[in-house]
């Protein structure tokens, strides 16, 4: 008899039948795949787990209200299914106005782990605020908070969505997108990771209101190319080289810098890459050294790239533009020791998610989409 857990990589993903990667698509538009929804046209709380507050079905909607003041309403959702790293939490809301010592909130909940370990994001009508934050044992704390035009006003619907990307999640309120905040991973065992590994529910603070349509939704496995060079015939099939000198021995591809420009190789795909497209490039590099991957590549002094020091032990995410050389931000890192090491990058929208031998060190957003450009070799 086994048990397998959900740090158990690649098994727990293969035993909940989904795929364990983000899948391409974008923001503003494009299908999805629905893992789960309620109407409660039905009249059932339609898979709904209450671990907190009154929840009843009236008319078509959801009221939810703390069973006292200064309490919780809490709810986690079954999904059966693995979440990819890239998933959509979807609401219609409103909220009772605040008085007598009421809140007038209403949060979508994500990477749940326990009734004081999730973190959430939604509408305070208290505040006039669209929030993010997390749950501890000494209560709710906002993160971070942006403006609804308008402001947010109670017994008002309102259509709140949250778009977790790897580590980066996104807020919005009626269509429009009001924030993009980055968190630190989620450490389980020792190892980090995205949010995709806790449940999904729906809750207040203090608070009592309505819900209705809630959806969970993930983007439909689509793909333009996929593919492998390992190099075993002596050629790199996939590569231009732009810079430096490339050649090809014991089944690996290697570059030598010129003096005073850096080695460049940079994949040629088949097809065009769109800026709604979801980008994962990977590479082994060796334990000696380490070495680079380019991204949002256009020309030999206008790109983006991650370098592995196997040496310093960090992982650097930087920007070359007009002959600078810019360092956006630098990761400590554990390696593998004595073997290759294998770096993936997660490109979609505005934002890179860099991962180390499958684990997630982090992310960096830019301002503009970072998948409309090149990969290669650094």
């Amino acid at each position: 008899m086994g048990f397998v857990r959900q740090e158990d990589k690649g098994i727990w993903q293969q035993q909940t039948g989904s795929p364990s990667d983000p899948q391409a698509g974008n923001i503003p538009g494009g299908r999805r795949d629905v893992l789960r929804s309620a109407t409660f046209d039905d009249a059932t709380l339609n898979g709904f787990a209450p671990d907190s507050g009154v929840w009843e079905v009236t008319n078509g909607v959801l009221d939810v209200s703390a069973t006292s003041q200064h309490a919780d309403a809490a709810s986690v959702v079954y999904t059966d299914g693995y979440l990819p790293q890239y998933f959509e939490l979807s609401a219609s809301v409103q909220v009772v106005k605040p008085t007598a010592g009421w809140g007038a909130n209403a949060f979508l909940i994500f990477d749940y782990f326990s009734p004081t370990d999730f973190k959430f994001a939604g509408l305070d009508a208290a505040t006039n605020k669209v929030v993010l934050g997390h749950r501890t044992a000494s209560g709710w704390v906002y993160d971070a908070t942006g403006s609804v035009q308008g402001g947010v006003s109670s017994n008002t619907w309102y259509d709140l969505k949250v778009v977790v990307s790897g580590l980066s999640v996104s807020v919005l309120a009626n269509g429009a997108q009001l924030f993009t905040q980055q968190l630190a991973p989620r450490i389980v065992s020792g190892v980090a990771n995205g949010f995709n590994l806790g449940l999904l529910g729906v809750g207040s603070n203090n608070s009592r209101g309505q819900w209705d349509n809630i959806a969970i939704s993930v983007l439909p496995a689509q793909s333009t190319f996929a593919g492998t060079d390992s190099y075993d015939t002596g050629t790199a099939d996939f590569f231009t080289s732009t810079a430096g000198t490339w050649s090809v021995s014991g089944g690996r591809y290697s570059g030598t810098a010129s003096s005073g420009s850096p080695a460049l190789s940079i994949f040629k795909p088949p097809a065009v890459v769109t800026p709604e497209a979801y980008v994962e490039w990977e590479t082994l590099v060796p334990s000696a050294g380490g070495g680079s991957v380019v991204f949002d590549y256009y020309s030999p002094t206008d790109y983006k790239y991650v370098t592995l020091d196997t040496v310093a032990k960090t992982l650097t995410v930087g920007h070359r533009i007009r002959k600078q050389t810019v360092i956006d931000q630098v990761f400590s890192v554990t390696l593998d020791t004595g073997s290759d090491q294998k770096v993936t990058l997660a490109l979609s929208g505005l934002t890179v998610t860099v991962s180390l031998n499958g684990t997630s060190v982090g992310s960096v957003s830019y301002n503009g989409t970072v998948v409309d450009g090149s990969v290669g070799l650094l």
